[in-house]
């Protein structure tokens, strides 16, 4: 037994080689994050089409560069107001900048966080541990499957987590060495805003209760009453824009959309507490490796007062990752993307208690590093070999959306879409389509007493046919995906044959 354990600690430390070449080499930490970043952004940012909901973020920006909706938030003309869109407001800047918003372009804010996120690890931890500690660290966050599965994505909720992580580095450097100064108040009232105007104020309660429950452990009341008071900014600055776009009606939206909704005496609640907790919660572990593999035995030792270097960042770090976690694991319909600042938290944690594990448990230490290892060469290896010679792997909805586009005669002003709000599928392939677009549920199709153009799913076709059935549709192009482009006449009556 001694025997296989020893053969399994050298193949395991055979994978800590490279990790152990880049903290022992002259090139600084943050340029190995900026690196290893660049290799795995690039080329993908330009192959991988569409996908997950980059159809929305990338709608809400056109909305706002192509009709001029900058306070009210819509997409392809419909008012759509859960929450502000800060990163949307930021890709439609960037479409009047270049003249025209590409893909490209909508999945910069979310790139730039994951560099930012990284390097935020990488800074943090170095300062109370080695450089191999601080790699660690930023590579578990860099390469854990929950960013793998978002790594080229123009989606928002990597922006607020990082705005949020930055926040807590913020907070803690002050609370170190007890004073947190108008500067640094300042700067955590704008990151904080910033982080509510670009998903609205419920992930903020990673930063409030996080902090939050540190102090009432510590007993800081001032400090607690100082958190208090610094979240009246966002919620003052996010409660101006609900007043400022609303309309009648608009809170039963809010409620929808924050799950308030949804009765907790419903019928379906027997099965949501036996099934989306553990879900959930087997999820988030598997999508925060490696660092959780580091991070969740730590518990133990805390408590156990096993683990005493850098303990209140530690626990700091773990109240900031876990606190709003454990709410999310049973509120209804929560997706372990929500708890994106979760692996954060986590894998800051196994970057300052990697030196610590080395020592104490080396089997452990080392597998967690051979699994950032794989991860590492399974992302570079998609990144910079499958996508360029197999880019159709990762075409998504690129080829639907372009077909869709070739087949709208240049004369057209405006391309009708009933949208498919389950899959949204058609919010991704319209990022492909350029020109003036309007969304119309299947019981409102336009009365325009002309042709018209119709972009729809072929069961969405069949509703239509018998909702309506004073339109002749002529079919123009089916794509692959399921959707077709109609050409409609409402003007004529329905010839028998």
């Amino acid at each position: 037994m001694f025997n296989l354990k020893s053969r399994l600690l050298k193949f395991l430390n055979i994978a800590q080689v490279p990790l152990f070449c880049m903290s022992q080499s002259k090139i600084r930490g943050p340029v190995w994050v900026v690196l290893l970043w660049f290799f795995l952004i690039v080329p993908g940012i330009f192959i991988r089409g569409s996908h997950h909901d980059e159809g929305y973020t990338i709608g809400l920006a056109r909305g706002a560069f192509e009709d001029g909706h900058w306070l009210t938030p819509h997409l392809y003309g419909l008012r759509f107001v859960e929450r502000p869109v800060l990163a949307s407001w930021m890709i439609g800047g960037l479409g009047l900048l270049f003249g025209r918003v590409d893909l490209w372009m909508g999945r910069l804010p979310a790139v730039l966080s994951l560099l930012g996120g990284s390097l935020l690890i990488y800074v943090l931890v170095r300062q109370y541990t080695d450089k191999r500690g601080a790699l660690f660290g930023a590579i578990s966050f860099l390469v854990s499957p929950m960013m793998l599965n978002r790594l080229i994505t123009a989606e928002t909720d990597i922006v607020v987590s990082v705005l949020m992580f930055a926040a807590f580095v913020v907070w803690w450097k002050g609370h170190e060495v007890g004073k947190m100064g108008v500067g640094r108040w300042v700067s955590l009232a704008g990151l904080l805003t910033a982080a509510v105007y670009v998903k609205g104020p419920q992930p903020l309660g990673f930063f409030f209760l996080g902090v939050g429950a540190y102090l009432l452990v510590y007993r800081r009341w001032q400090e607690f009453l100082q958190l208090v008071l610094l979240g009246i900014v966002p919620a003052a600055a996010v409660a101006l824009w609900y007043l400022a776009v609303y309309q009648h009606g608009d809170f039963l939206t809010w409620k929808i959309q924050t799950r308030l909704q949804t009765s907790i005496f419903t019928t379906s609640l027997p099965r949501h507490w036996r099934c989306q907790p553990l879900e959930f919660t087997v999820r988030l572990l598997l999508e925060s490796l490696p660092g959780i593999l580091l991070a969740a035995p730590l518990v133990a030792l805390i408590r156990h007062n096993l683990f005493t270097s850098n303990h209140k960042l530690t626990l700091a770090l773990l109240f900031y990752a876990s606190s709003a976690t454990i709410l999310l694991i049973f509120w209804p319909g929560a997706k372990p993307r929500y708890a994106m600042s979760f692996v954060l938290g986590i894998s800051a944690v196994a970057g300052l208690s990697l030196g610590y594990f080395r020592i104490r448990f080396p089997t452990l230490a080392a597998f967690a590093q051979y699994l950032s290892v794989l991860l590492v060469v399974y992302a570079l290896v998609i990144s910079l070999i499958v996508m360029p010679i197999r880019p159709s792997l990762f075409e998504g909805m690129r080829g639907a959306g372009t077909m869709i586009a070739k087949g709208i005669p240049e004369h057209v002003k405006t391309l009708y879409v009933v949208p498919d709000w389950e899959s949204g599928a058609a919010f991704k392939a319209l990022i492909y389509v350029p020109g003036h677009i309007s969304l119309a549920s299947i019981d409102a199709l336009p009365h325009t007493g002309q042709l018209y153009y119709l972009m729809a799913s072929a069961e969405q076709i069949e509703t239509i046919l018998q909702n309506r059935p004073d339109l002749q549709l002529k079919e123009i192009l089916a794509t692959g995906s399921g959707l077709r482009l109609l050409l409609v006449n409402d003007s004529l009556p329905i010839q028998s044959n």
